[in-house]
């Protein structure tokens, strides 16, 4: 199918679901916004606004807040922030907050300027923070940087000449007009750092790129004007504020808060419809515990990590057919998309790529690998950056795909080990424990072995009120896995180590595999 072809099966997707139906006073106000803004977040705020502006915009943990009121209010910070701290182009703002009206403020207001945007995570450790923010400001003969901060947040030491402005203070309305953006600056989000020091993406997405893979989610998912988004992650994360730009731009109500639990959200939710939730697999299955219903849902959307089969035939069973798995990287941009058809047929898998997008399965030479046998996972289209001359990256996953073309992510390619001269690959075994009617979570930290150069030792956690047995586990596994995918050790935890997105933190795992000693 030809890129044409697309961008017009797009644009009928998005006048069906109503974007694109507006009438030619509002139009001419659209194109007098874009010229203002041109193709900045800030542009989907002010379209919104002349859409919608008594409508709710967003409602955090201190009420709602109209599309007019943020508007107005990202309009005032951002003239704050040109007119006494010269942010523009080629400048740098970092914006580090938590799930509030004050953070999507900050980031409205950043985009407006022009600058360039790093969002960082609240929570990363003080050094982590302070080396990210060096590295950003970029050097002393670089422009000073600004830091937008959270009161509540505790900065570490900033770089020299680096200015503070608080997020949660009240900016003086706009006194003068903003100036027109000659270009958008980028948006940069962090790696999530599971396994080492996070790395900065920055990406200045465009209308083209953007069109195919909106056509895919437009024919996959139930997108409509106005319907409410619960975000159940954070927004300094790529998956947050992919869906914070979505919700602008059809001008939904968003449900967020400062923890990012699904249950507590929804049940402060006044929905006037059914919700779209957008959460991680980890939220899901506190959620399935804590008493998820589907009551108030339209669909729930989960990326970010793995999607566990029995997870996700867990979902399915309690929720009914509403659950979407979402394929994607920072680097990669959106991949593929499962509908709920494909996981009830196939519980798991990341579904099939999206419109304008490729995926190859190769092995270490390069070479295209026959249907079912794993690979690396290799990605071209729209939105994927940092490519190699021909176009495809190497996500770094390892996959498959089946006869159905159903892509499956098995691994990443830097997790995979040589033990007793076999390929292991620690996330195969971490899927078949999770496969165990009684393991609720489950980890893998590889250890070198005298005899086999390199071992596993697996960490369980027990589902609620049941029993569990380490060498009991450790019997199911060797009837269902190869004696070189067996690990050295079951040891079984009260709760698993994870990372604020709720990814499972891989250091601090390997911390208590080194901890256990050499024999286990």
């Amino acid at each position: 199918m030809t890129m044409l072809r697309l961008y017009l099966r797009a644009v009928r997707a998005l006048w069906r679901v109503g974007l694109l139906r507006i009438g030619p006073w509002l139009a001419l106000r659209v194109w007098l916004a874009w010229r203002r803004c041109r193709g900045s977040l800030a542009f989907l705020a002010e379209v919104a606004a002349l859409r919608a502006g008594a409508r709710v915009a967003l409602v955090d943990d201190d009420g709602p807040l109209t599309f007019a009121e943020l508007r107005d209010r990202y309009r005032a910070l951002a003239a704050e922030l040109s007119t006494r701290h010269a942010a523009g182009a080629g400048r740098a703002i970092a914006l580090i907050g938590r799930n509030h009206r004050s953070l999507v403020v900050g980031l409205l207001a950043a985009a407006r300027t022009g600058a360039d945007v790093l969002l960082l995570n609240p929570d990363s450790p003080a050094q982590v923070q302070a080396k990210l923010l060096g590295a950003y400001a970029g050097g002393d003969a670089a422009p000073p940087l600004i830091v937008l901060h959270g009161t509540e947040i505790e900065l570490a030491e900033l770089p020299a000449g680096a200015r503070r402005v608080s997020l949660d203070g009240d900016a003086p309305p706009a006194s003068r007009r903003l100036p027109r953006l000659a270009r958008p600056g980028q948006l940069c989000v962090l790696t999530a750092g599971s396994t080492g020091t996070p790395k900065r993406i920055g990406r200045q997405p465009t209308i083209a790129s953007l069109l195919p893979v909106m056509l895919g989610l437009l024919d996959g998912l139930p997108i409509a004007m106005h319907r409410p988004t619960v975000l159940a992650v954070p927004c300094f994360h790529g998956h947050g504020l992919a869906t914070l730009a979505a919700a602008l731009a059809f001008a939904a109500p968003v449900h967020l808060g400062r923890r990012y639990e699904i249950a507590p959200l929804l049940a402060r939710a006044a929905l006037a419809s059914p919700a779209v939730v957008v959460t991680v697999p980890t939220l899901l299955a506190r959620w399935l515990a804590a008493g998820a219903t589907n009551s108030k849902v339209a669909a729930v959307l989960t990326g970010s990590a793995p999607l566990a089969p029995a997870l996700c035939r867990a979902l399915s069973e309690t929720l009914g057919p509403c659950v979407f798995n979402l394929y994607g990287s920072s680097e990669a941009g959106l991949v593929s998309l499962a509908t709920p058809a494909m996981l009830m047929a196939s519980p798991g898998t990341v579904g099939q790529p999206l419109p304008g997008t490729e995926v190859r399965i190769v092995d270490a030479g390069g070479r295209d690998v026959a249907t079912g046998q794993l690979g690396r996972i290799f990605a071209r289209g729209p939105l994927v950056l940092r490519a190699g001359a021909d176009g495809w990256l190497d996500t770094g996953d390892v996959g498959r795909f089946d006869d159905a073309g159903r892509l499956y992510v098995c691994g990443r390619s830097d997790g995979m080990f040589v033990s007793g001269g076999e390929n292991v690959y620690p996330q195969e075994v971490e899927a078949c424990l999770l496969e165990h009617p009684v393991v609720a979570e489950a980890a893998i930290a590889v250890v070198a072995d005298a005899e086999f150069g390199a071992r596993m030792r697996a960490f369980v956690v027990a589902r609620s009120g049941a029993a569990l047995d380490a060498e009991e586990v450790r019997a199911w596994l060797r009837q269902r896995l190869d004696r070189h995918k067996q690990p050295k050790s079951v040891e079984l935890l009260p709760a698993m180590p994870r990372n604020l997105l709720g990814k499972l933190d891989r250091r601090a795992v390997d911390e208590l595999a080194r901890r256990a000693g050499p024999e286990g």
